[in-house]
Protein backbone atom coordinates (compact mmCIF):
# COMPACT_ATOMS: atom_id res chain seq x y z
CA UNK A 1 0.00 0.00 0.00
CA UNK A 2 1.40 3.37 -1.04
CA UNK A 3 0.81 6.20 1.44
CA UNK A 4 1.68 9.77 0.12
CA UNK A 5 0.29 12.81 2.53
CA UNK A 6 0.64 16.24 1.23
CA UNK A 7 -0.53 19.33 2.82
CA UNK A 8 -1.03 21.96 0.69
CA UNK A 9 -1.27 24.71 3.74
CA UNK A 10 -1.25 24.75 7.43
CA UNK A 11 -1.91 27.69 9.50
CA UNK A 12 -0.62 27.86 13.58
CA UNK A 13 -2.52 30.51 14.83
CA UNK A 14 -1.05 32.01 17.77
CA UNK A 15 2.42 29.86 18.05
CA UNK A 16 4.58 32.27 16.78
CA UNK A 17 6.84 30.12 15.46
CA UNK A 18 9.89 31.40 13.37
CA UNK A 19 9.85 30.21 9.56
CA UNK A 20 12.16 27.28 10.25
CA UNK A 21 10.41 25.82 13.18
CA UNK A 22 6.86 25.92 11.57
CA UNK A 23 8.79 23.83 8.48
CA UNK A 24 10.15 21.52 10.69
CA UNK A 25 6.41 21.21 12.54
CA UNK A 26 4.80 20.76 9.09
CA UNK A 27 7.39 18.17 8.39
CA UNK A 28 6.36 16.27 11.18
CA UNK A 29 3.03 16.90 10.81
CA UNK A 30 3.22 14.92 7.37
CA UNK A 31 5.91 11.95 8.86
CA UNK A 32 3.12 11.35 11.87
CA UNK A 33 0.01 11.13 9.35
CA UNK A 34 1.68 8.79 6.91
CA UNK A 35 3.01 6.62 9.98
CA UNK A 36 -0.19 6.34 11.48
CA UNK A 37 -1.85 5.88 8.36
CA UNK A 38 0.08 2.92 7.37
CA UNK A 39 -0.61 1.37 11.15
CA UNK A 40 -4.06 1.46 9.95
CA UNK A 41 -5.20 4.17 12.58
CA UNK A 42 -7.63 5.33 9.52
CA UNK A 43 -10.23 3.25 7.22
CA UNK A 44 -7.69 3.72 3.72
CA UNK A 45 -9.70 1.27 2.17
CA UNK A 46 -11.97 4.23 0.51
CA UNK A 47 -8.94 4.95 -1.60
CA UNK A 48 -7.49 8.70 -1.85
CA UNK A 49 -8.97 11.55 0.26
CA UNK A 50 -8.55 15.12 -0.58
CA UNK A 51 -10.36 17.45 2.16
CA UNK A 52 -10.50 21.32 0.93
CA UNK A 53 -10.79 22.77 4.31
CA UNK A 54 -10.79 20.73 7.65
CA UNK A 55 -11.11 22.25 10.87
CA UNK A 56 -9.60 20.59 14.21
CA UNK A 57 -10.36 21.01 17.99
CA UNK A 58 -7.38 22.86 19.40
CA UNK A 59 -4.60 21.05 19.97
CA UNK A 60 -2.81 21.49 23.34
CA UNK A 61 0.63 23.22 23.35
CA UNK A 62 3.29 22.51 26.12
CA UNK A 63 5.27 25.76 25.97
CA UNK A 64 9.03 24.50 24.62
CA UNK A 65 7.18 21.59 23.06
CA UNK A 66 9.60 20.07 20.37
CA UNK A 67 8.84 20.25 16.61
CA UNK A 68 8.08 16.56 16.25
CA UNK A 69 5.73 16.80 19.63
CA UNK A 70 3.70 19.65 18.32
CA UNK A 71 3.71 17.12 14.97
CA UNK A 72 1.84 13.78 16.63
CA UNK A 73 -0.45 16.69 18.13
CA UNK A 74 -1.63 18.28 15.64
CA UNK A 75 -1.49 14.58 13.81
CA UNK A 76 -3.54 13.38 16.02
CA UNK A 77 -6.55 16.53 15.51
CA UNK A 78 -6.41 16.07 11.81
CA UNK A 79 -6.72 12.24 11.65
CA UNK A 80 -9.76 13.20 14.37
CA UNK A 81 -11.42 15.35 11.90
CA UNK A 82 -10.83 13.16 8.90
CA UNK A 83 -12.68 10.52 11.24
CA UNK A 84 -15.63 13.24 12.51
CA UNK A 85 -15.92 15.42 9.58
Amino acid sequence: MAIDVRIERLILNGMGLDARTAALVAAAVEAELASRLAAGSFDTAMGAVAVPVLRTPPVQVHEGASPQALGRGIAGAVLGGLRHG
